[in-house]
């Protein structure tokens, strides 16, 4: 018996005490989170599961969800490339585009800027064989893409 009311008394514990809690911030926003940095005192951000980040300007009062664009806004191909590749931005605008490509140690060995132009080409045949990373600048954001080079 007396193990029997030691079951009961175990499996309710969760019950009651969870009634105690109370959420603070931030509030659930549907996603769990992992890790949180305050690189100030007011300042604070917390990322979590599927790409979740909120960020705090008052010291964790107000948390606000950050909203990011994981999709692409510019095609890169052929990729792998031996001679040459083709940038082309999937909106047809006309402002300003900015192309750094790196090599593996993170040097710029091609830097260009281009205005009005949506489809972009450039001569690669000069570099060597390897994986490089394709910076472009937009007034739209900055995004990145793995290049290789055969």
């Amino acid at each position: 018996m007396k193990k029997l009311s030691f079951l009961i008394c175990l499996a309710m514990f969760p019950f009651f005490s969870l009634s105690q809690w109370t959420w603070q911030n931030p509030l659930p926003q549907g996603n769990q989170l992992y890790s949180v940095n305050f690189p100030d005192a007011d300042t604070g951000y917390a990322v979590g599961n599927l790409g979740t980040i909120i960020k705090t300007t008052n010291g964790g009062v107000v948390f606000n969800e950050e909203h990011y664009s994981i999709e692409s806004s510019f095609n890169v191909y052929p990729n792998p490339a031996n001679k040459k590749i083709i940038i082309k931005k999937k909106n047809q605008s006309t402002d300003e585009m900015t192309l750094t490509l790196f090599n593996i140690a993170g040097e710029p060995v091609i830097f260009k800027k281009f205005n009005g132009q949506n489809t972009v080409e450039l001569d690669v045949s000069a570099l060597t064989k390897g994986i490089y990373l394709l910076k472009t600048e937009t007034e739209d954001g900055v995004e990145s893409k793995k290049i290789v080079l055969q």
